[in-house]
């Protein structure tokens, strides 16, 4: 049976890289930009954290797809909480994913307050998210199963 400890460093490396990948590349395509390094790192260290914690065992589609979830929703809180060149281009405090596109910047954080209240994500990008994060559990899990199945 191979080491136990390089078994469970793997599964959470390949977890939390999924992880940050994942959301830095929505934020990408949705926001139109890429987020900063710094809270890449600061998402990288929480998805490690968070990841080692449940790495003592198999886990099902279903833990898997809830902590992948659990972790998109606080990687785009440190995104956007550390996008402050975001906030001074749109003026919309925690806002404007996706205002990019609207000229006027009264409209921008109208738009903003509208549709995106508190954690500055607009429908596209929790929908970007949830199939983000639906996608990659799908793949973590087989990974597991092949991984485990392995070990056995």
């Amino acid at each position: 049976m191979p080491d136990r400890t390089f078994l469970r460093a793997l599964r959470v490396t390949v977890f939390a890289a999924v992880c940050v990948v994942l959301a830095a590349t929505g934020h990408w395509l949705e926001a139109g930009r890429q987020p900063a390094v710094a809270p890449l790192v600061l998402g990288g260290g929480i998805a490690l954290f968070v990841a080692n914690r449940l790495a003592g065992r198999e886990r099902s589609l279903t833990a898997i797809g809830a902590s992948v979830v659990g972790i998109q929703a606080v990687l785009h809180v440190v995104f956007v909480l550390c996008d402050t060149g975001h906030r001074a281009a749109t003026g919309a405090g925690m806002g404007g994913h996706g205002a990019h596109t609207v000229p006027d910047a009264a409209a921008a954080v109208s738009a903003a307050s509208a549709v995106e209240p508190r954690l500055g994500m607009s429908a596209g990008m929790a929908l970007a998210h949830l199939i983000g994060a639906v996608t990659a559990a799908v793949w973590l899990r087989r990974g597991e199963a092949a991984l485990w199945s392995l070990c056995r």
